[in-house]
């Protein structure tokens, strides 16, 4: 929803509207005791300060309730997942990663369709909720490499 595909929020508000970066997505990192939820992006040199305000407000609004996730954006993002895990299953690597991370984390294996059918049954609400646990204001962390 934030930045994984191009009806992403930073790709649409970053990218589209404001035409501040060449790319622009969202990533995660997860850990036992941590982890990390970003954003990277190829901005235009000469308005960095106005491209990463217009990230971090994008995080903010979904994180305080200004502008929820849609139910159209939900479908998007399940659709877009369920096929980023199917396609996954193309390459070996991917294969490996995805059973490693999932032993490690989870201490079990679970099935893409497993996978897939416990992401289509993420509600907004619960979106919502976890938006406003990892998201907090006074814990922003940029790295700006130029």
């Amino acid at each position: 929803m934030l930045g994984g595909n191009r009806s992403s929020r930073l790709f649409n508000v970053v990218r589209e509207q404001s035409s501040l970066a060449y790319y622009i997505y969202s990533d995660i990192s997860q850990y036992h005791d941590g982890g990390l939820l970003g954003a990277s992006a190829g901005i235009n040199s000469q308005r960095t300060e106005e491209g990463i305000a217009l990230i971090i407000n994008e995080f903010e609004k979904l994180a305080d309730g200004r502008e929820p996730v849609t139910t159209e954006e939900l479908k998007r993002s399940q659709d877009y997942l369920a096929g980023k895990i199917l396609l996954g299953l193309e390459n070996s690597r991917s294969v490996a990663q995805q059973y490693g991370m999932a032993k490690l984390l989870l201490g079990r294996v679970e099935e893409p369709d497993e996978i897939i059918r416990q992401l289509n049954q993420v509600t907004i609400e619960q979106i919502q909720q976890l938006a406003e646990q990892i998201i907090k204001k006074d814990e922003v962390r940029i790295a700006l490499v130029s």
